[in-house]
């Protein structure tokens, strides 16, 4: 389990159009439940909070819980390639049972025959032989993805929860605001009914354009709002189904930078204990977790100057300076984004002064703060800059410079203030995409 850290957030949606048409839905006996819920992802139009979006926020999480085991073993049965009159069993905590344990008493156990499918999930008769249209399976699937994806994004009630039994202490996370703990959140079970419906996209999810944009647009968005312990199983799958993404492999990067930042460390040594247990490591061992993804991320896109500059103050923070000034020369050479340079150049600054270079840090410093005049950064630098060289006057002006910034918050504009989610600003750009993109294919034929 992971910390993260939530601020609040809309995003805009974009309508798909209305909802499927059913003709012939059969009520397939114990579960009830599942048809229902399968039943408000296809009533319900993605990107608007609607009747759909507030009825299965009104789940209990075990219901929840239990529809998205179902959904999983759907998912399986139909990896198997089944053939007319085959059955999945399965029991209630998700454990597939295989042909040689049918005999063998086991509680609480479901099964699934092949010609039930289309029932439960509202697919409509296929040609021939078929017993569903695999077209409007992925439809489903996709659907099934984007509906809950709209429940997190488009979500206004409360994130807070109660202490989770300790059965289901995996499917929870710890809240962490402002350094306090904020108790308990339930809600990955969203993003896991959205990987787990993606997974039955057939052929395969690994070669398909939603499924890439969705992990990239979901990932960013988590990565925004910080919400650390949702990204991270993201992530990891993710980059097994887009081992060659290198947006994904440097949004892996950032998280475990994340992870060995002093509030991060700090939060999780006060909140651990026997019911949690953070899966987050030492600051060098996540820099160095850090420095592993960001390198794949660089040698994968070369061009991607953000992930170059943050592997250059990876880098730094490991105490490998001269090998961290290397890589900062490297992506300032190319960057135009004016708020990369601008961190760019401090960490340049940065790498000079550790290395003894006063006058090319201070060269640095002081082109940071060109980009940015009223920044607060590149005069603290500039100051400490010249106290460790003991020169008074050098120290009082920019003292006096810093003082003379205007006072109100948006004429201070710092780029290094949201260093943490500026690899991922285009978070909203990225959403957008992948609502168009699933408003497409909702209504190719």
């Amino acid at each position: 389990m992971k910390t993260f850290v939530t601020t609040a957030i809309v995003v805009a949606g974009l309508g798909i159009a209305g909802p499927h048409r059913q003709t012939s839905i059969k009520p397939v006996k114990g579960f009830e439940r599942f048809q229902e819920w399968s039943q408000l992802v296809w009533a319900h139009v993605p990107g608007e909070i609607d009747d759909s979006l507030r009825a299965i926020e009104g789940w209990p999480a075990y219901d929840l819980s239990a529809t998205r085991v179902d959904l999983g073993a759907i998912v399986q049965f139909l990896g198997t390639d089944p053939t007319p009159g085959a059955m999945f069993q399965y029991t209630t905590s998700g454990r597939v049972i295989r042909p040689t344990e049918m005999a063998r008493p086991e509680s609480r156990t479901r099964s699934i025959k092949i010609e039930e499918v289309s029932h439960l999930l509202g697919l409509t008769t296929g040609r021939g032989n078929e017993v569903f249209s695999e077209a409007e399976l992925n439809r489903f699937m996709k659907r099934a993805a984007m509906f809950h994806t709209d429940v997190v994004m488009l979500s206004t009630g409360s994130a807070s929860a109660p202490a989770p039994r300790a059965e289901d202490l995996r499917s929870t996370t710890r809240r962490v605001v402002d350094g306090r703990d904020a108790g308990w959140d339930a809600r990955p079970i969203h993003w896991e009914f959205g990987r787990t419906a993606l997974d039955g996209v057939r052929p395969a999810p690994g070669a398909d354009r939603l499924v890439a944009a969705w992990y990239r647009a979901t990932a960013a968005y988590l990565l925004f709002r910080r919400e650390y312990g949702y990204v991270v199983p993201h992530l990891m799958k993710g980059r097994l189904l887009f081992p060659k993404d290198a947006h994904l492999q440097l949004y892996s990067g950032v998280v475990h930078e994340a992870h060995a930042a002093p509030v991060v460390q700090a939060a999780l040594q006060v909140l651990s204990s026997r019911t949690f247990t953070p899966d987050v490591e030492s600051p060098a061992a996540e820099l160095t977790r850090a420095e592993a993804f960001l390198r794949r991320a660089v040698d994968l896109e070369p061009g991607l100057g953000t992930a170059r500059v943050r592997l250059s103050r990876v880098l730094g923070l490991l105490g490998r300076h001269a090998e961290a000034a290397g890589e900062l020369r490297r992506a300032l050479s190319s960057l135009a984004d004016a708020r990369q340079r601008y961190c760019g150049e401090l960490f340049l600054g940065a790498e000079e002064l550790a290395a003894g270079h006063a006058t090319e840090a201070k060269a640095a410093f002081q082109r940071a703060s060109a980009l940015f005049p009223n920044a607060q950064s590149p005069y603290l630098a500039l100051g400490q800059l010249a106290w460790q060289q003991a020169d008074r006057r050098g120290a009082e002006f920019f003292v006096e410079g810093l003082a003379g910034l205007p006072r109100d918050q948006a004429s201070r504009e710092d780029p290094w203030w949201s260093y943490d989610v500026s690899a991922v600003r285009d978070f909203d750009v990225l959403v957008q995409h992948l609502r168009e993109l699933a408003a497409a294919e909702q209504v190719r034929k």
